[in-house]
C-alpha cells in the first residue's frame, strides 16, 4: 500500500493532503490532552508535515539506507561549516554516530 501523495498540510490537529479527500491523514486529539501535551502535538505534527514534504519523491528504502543516512549526516556537516546555528545539535550527534566504529 502506497502513502497519501505528498503534500501535506496542516489543518488543526491534524494533517490532510493539499489536494484531493480531506481526510485526515494523521491526527492528534488535542480536546484530551493537557494544554503542553497540545503544544507537543501540535509541534509533533508539524514535524512530520515538514518531513513528509522534505522526502517527497523519495522511497522509504532509500531513507532507511544507511548509505543515506551517512549522505544526511555529511549533509548536516556541510551545513555546519556555514555556520546554520540550527543544526549544531543534529551535527554534534551525527558527528559523533559518524566516528564510531562500526558495532560500538
Amino acid at each position: 500500500m502506497r502513502h497519501t501523495p505528498e503534500p501535506w498540510k496542516l489543518s488543526g490537529p491534524t494533517i490532510k493532503p493539499v489536494e484531493g479527500k480531506s481526510i485526515p491523514i494523521v491526527e492528534i486529539p488535542q480536546y484530551l490532552r493537557s494544554e503542553k501535551a497540545r503544544e507537543i502535538g501540535d509541534a509533533n505534527l508539524l514535524r512530520i508535515m515538514v518531513c513528509v514534504n522534505a522526502c517527497a519523491g523519495i522511497s522509504n528504502a532509500v531513507l532507511e539506507n544507511k548509505a543515506t543516512k551517512d549522505l544526511l549526516g555529511a549533509l548536516a556537516k556541510a551545513s555546519s561549516e556555514t555556520k546554520l546555528k540550527e543544526f549544531d545539535p543534529l551535527l554534534k550527534k551525527a558527528q559523533s554516530a559518524l566516528a564510531k566504529p562500526p558495532g560500538k
